[in-house]
């Protein structure tokens, strides 16, 4: 494992990142005399120029220092624009060790609320650096929040990705992040266990920001709170098992259902997306309690929403928990189209 740490030190200063905000640097170029000739040069200043990094001192940027889990809790605020203020909490809601007057504090409270960095306990550790394999769990932890699926691109799959001894979260992030082009690897290596750089950061917050700003054009898992309209959709068709549509907007939604279940402890999740000459493929695990769990006794509803540019086709593959297929429906064929709703 190759640890790069000559330049831990400097990573703590408070000037690594710009203050929390939508503020974005106007019209004043960055020129650092460090990045003069650094294969990220590029990157790294359209990242100042965005508002997301900037120098550790007015001509420097220390490209390959690394970054700190508190620079990266900013960096993510900043470039996934997470709502900050009460509806994120205080730091200290959630860790012992951060103060809530820090320049830090508040993107480590939304990293606490949705738990995108692993943290010992109540222990953050806003000055340890961080590892390719953490921030690419991070990465892929925001963006399911913000229900994207950025189209996956068939790669070779980095060596080290290959051994069969991997944790298997690890691996299935930093496939994510390899296969989306959001996180690159060197010399057939994703080397996740090396510590992230601030040249490495400016990059993937480019990708990020790029992947973001396409979304209209991309499949979206609909996880966050719906319009009234759609809302009231899915709660009238969330009840019958299969495929449901509608259009609204310019988007097609697909709710698919499987329908109502006498308790809890059943889940119907996303594990993976591919858009394959133009068909988006969707793998699915819809998991029933153990007979011995321990279950609520209410009536629930196992169920995700999709939404598509219209006439863009999805392929769905329902799997159980040993990885069994037991359902494959299509949008084009196996579809209940509902009313349109865009009125």
């Amino acid at each position: 494992m190759r640890i790069r740490t000559t330049l831990f030190t400097v990573l703590i200063m408070v000037f690594l990142l710009v203050p929390m905000g939508d503020g974005v640097v106007q019209a004043e170029e960055a020129v650092f005399s460090d990045i003069q000739g650094h294969w990220a040069e590029a990157q790294i200043t359209q990242a100042y120029q965005a508002g997301i990094m900037k120098g550790i001192n007015e001509n420097t940027f220390a490209p390959d220092a690394v970054l700190s889990r508190a620079q990266l809790a900013v960096l993510l605020q900043q470039t996934f624009d997470f709502p900050m203020g009460e509806a994120a909490g205080q730091a200290s809601d959630f860790y012992s060790d951060v103060e809530d007057d820090q320049w830090y504090s508040q993107a480590v409270a939304i990293a606490g609320k949705y738990g995108l960095l692993a943290a010992g306990g109540a222990v953050f550790g806003p000055d340890q650096p961080v590892s390719r394999f953490e921030t690419a769990m991070a990465i892929q932890k925001c963006m399911h929040l913000q229900g994207v699926v950025p189209p996956h691109v068939d790669r070779v799959i980095p060596l080290d990705l290959q051994n069969p001894g991997l944790d298997a979260e690890e691996k299935a992030a930093a496939l994510y992040v390899y296969q989306t082009g959001i996180m690159k690897g060197y010399n057939h290596q994703f080397n996740g266990h090396d510590w992230l750089t601030r040249a490495e950061g400016a990059v993937l917050s480019n990708q990020i920001t790029k992947l973001l700003q396409d979304k209209e054009s991309s499949l979206l898992i609909c996880t966050s709170k719906l319009p009234d309209k759609l809302s009231e959709w899915v709660q009238q068709q969330k009840y019958y098992p299969g495929l449901a549509a509608t259009t609204y907007q310019g988007r097609d939604y697909y709710l698919l259902s499987m329908g109502a279940r006498s308790t809890g402890g059943y889940s119907l999740t996303v594990q993976g997306c591919v858009q394959e000459e133009g068909i988006w493929k969707v793998d699915l695990v819809y998991k029933e309690p153990a007979p011995d769990a321990i279950v609520i006794m209410v009536i629930t509803y196992p169920h995700q929403v999709f939404s598509v540019p219209a006439g863009q086709e999805i392929h769905f593959t329902i799997r159980d928990d040993k990885g069994t297929i037991i359902q494959t429906l299509n949008t084009l064929q196996d579809t209940s189209k509902g009313q349109n709703i865009n009125r």
